[in-house]
């Protein structure tokens, strides 16, 4: 019979077999997963599929959700960047962060209805010093920002202008992880979005949430008009866009009335709002009226026209309805409180 001899390389211990593997294994080359920078280099909403030197944030948002990386997307130029159709949802398999250094506003300047930001499920998002307006998501939630599941961090960032007609959530709506630090939500409403029903919807939506009754600025406004009789043509001036302005001009008509004109002064933020000047205010006042006009709507909540438009009334001779005045006299008025006040306009001293 052959006899067999173990070789002495063969007698080592197992233990020594097993960390020299692992040594052998930590030797191989292995592909890092390094951070990725992409630069916005325009404010023009335009998309060749390609982040390069010529870029935009959506071509920047569609780079990033490729890779497995660490992003981070920045900006070379500053201004207002209109997306005229919605972005690519958020959807990057690391962490991505978008600064805009106080310097970039991004709005929806389009007639058609989308939000601005939708964070995915299981995304690690954090948005920093934006200006987010205008978004508006039909028949859904979060008109600035759906948080559909991911981890999102708001900070330094304001929203304002953006609206919601389906389980609220004019700016933000969160469905997963949300912090927001050092951040201002203004302006952000429900109220005039899907005409009638939108309203109602709301309405209904927080008396049953809240347990309390609430008065809300379209509601108040259209029963404001029926105050004064004999209310049916319109003129509406707002801080807002176009396409907010058109859906405004929906909801009246729906409650009965007709707008004849409309002017949209297009800021940007609410501090942009609150800005607004009385004399720019007149100015506008002064284009959209007429004789073909029986009174005149102030909406947008974050621009305070409540002593300026009953001076107006003086000298135009006709109601001018601030919202914030038509608000607070319906929530007086609903509560059976029939106290008067002067100075507000002829809706706070008469009706």
């Amino acid at each position: 019979m052959r006899r067999f001899t173990r070789h002495p390389f063969l007698k080592i211990n197992p233990l020594i077999w097993i960390v020299a593997f692992v040594l052998m294994v930590g030797l191989i080359p292995t592909q890092s997963v390094a951070a990725a920078a992409y630069v916005v280099s325009k404010t023009a909403d335009t998309n060749d599929g390609v982040c390069d030197s010529d870029c935009s944030l959506r071509e920047a948002i569609t780079a990033a959700n490729a890779t497995v990386a660490n992003d981070t997307i920045t900006f070379s130029v500053s201004g207002i960047i209109g997306l005229t159709s919605a972005l690519p949802n958020l959807a990057n398999n690391g962490t991505l962060t978008i600064n805009g250094a106080g310097a970039i506003t991004v709005t929806r300047n389009s007639v058609s209805p989308f939000r601005i930001f939708r964070v995915n499920s299981g995304a690690n998002v954090t948005l920093n010093r934006l200006s987010i307006t205008n978004g508006f998501a039909s028949a859904d939630r979060g008109g600035g920002i759906y948080n559909n599941g991911g981890t999102l961090t708001v900070t330094n960032s304001t929203l304002s202008g953006n609206s919601a007609t389906f389980f609220g959530g004019g700016g933000i709506y969160n469905g997963g992880t949300l912090t927001v630090t050092d951040s201002t939500l203004s302006g952000n409403s429900v109220t005039f979005f899907d005409g009638a029903r939108g309203a109602d919807r709301f309405v209904k939506e927080v008396e049953e949430l809240s347990g309390l009754k609430i008065s809300v600025g379209s509601h108040a406004c259209t029963a404001a008009l029926n105050a004064h009789g004999g209310v049916k043509r319109l003129a509406v001036l707002s801080p807002y866009w176009p396409a907010m302005n058109i859906e405004v001009a929906r909801y009246f008509g729906d409650m009965g009335f007709s707008v004849v004109r409309d002017v949209a002064l297009q800021r940007t933020s609410w501090t942009a709002i609150a800005e607004t000047t009385p004399a720019e205010c007149v100015a506008a006042m002064k284009r959209i009226d007429g004789d073909d006009v029986d009174a005149i709507v102030q909406v947008g909540t974050n621009l305070s026209m409540v002593r300026l438009a009953a001076m107006a009334e003086m000298w135009l001779g006709k109601p001018v309805i601030a919202i914030n005045a038509a608000t607070y006299w319906h929530a007086l008025r609903s509560r059976g409180i029939t106290d008067k006040v002067a100075g507000c306009g002829t809706l706070l001293e008469r009706f």
